[in-house]
């Protein structure tokens, strides 16, 4: 990409394009984002669910270390009370859950991830058999396979 580049015919700065400014790449950039985002707004249901998700890792990771404070605070305090114990187990019980709750996001997100990738490859495959004999005939038959098993951007820029 040529933003500033010195022209050494005319000895002078060359000023960059349009494109190369940044704004033809916003329209590309938003296009390929659409594209990609498009098969997890076709599962709105999955795509919430792990969105909450994700969320709800992210207090259980962020509660621990105020229940460790509270444990601590309670042991250093008042060991004979048994605060502690409620403390401790709470944190334990927010291990748990964290544990589970990133078990379920990683499944849910995984499952999310392959019906986007096959609806991909479905598409492609489509668009493939739909193309007239003699344009499907030019292509080399491992170009194809190519087309349709390799991941994704490639084919979508």
């Amino acid at each position: 990409m040529r933003n500033r580049e010195f022209d050494s015919k005319n000895e002078k700065l060359s000023a960059p394009s349009q494109a190369e400014c940044g704004t033809g790449r916003i329209g590309a950039a938003s296009s390929v984002l659409r594209k990609l985002l498009i098969p997890f707004l076709r599962r709105p249901g999955s795509s919430l669910l792990a969105a909450l998700l994700g969320i709800a890792a992210a207090l259980f990771n962020l509660s621990r270390p105020v229940l460790l404070g509270w444990a601590v605070g309670n042991l250093t305090s008042d060991p004979e009370s048994g605060g502690w114990r409620i403390a401790v187990g709470f944190l334990l019980l927010s291990w748990i859950c964290t544990w589970l709750v990133s078990y379920a996001l990683e499944r849910i997100s995984t499952r999310a991830e392959q019906n986007a990738l096959l609806d991909f490859r479905l598409e492609l495959f489509t668009h493939l058999l739909r193309l007239p004999r003699e344009q499907s005939e030019r292509i080399p038959p491992g170009r194809l396979e190519a087309y349709s098993l390799t991941d994704l951007p490639r084919r979508i820029g």
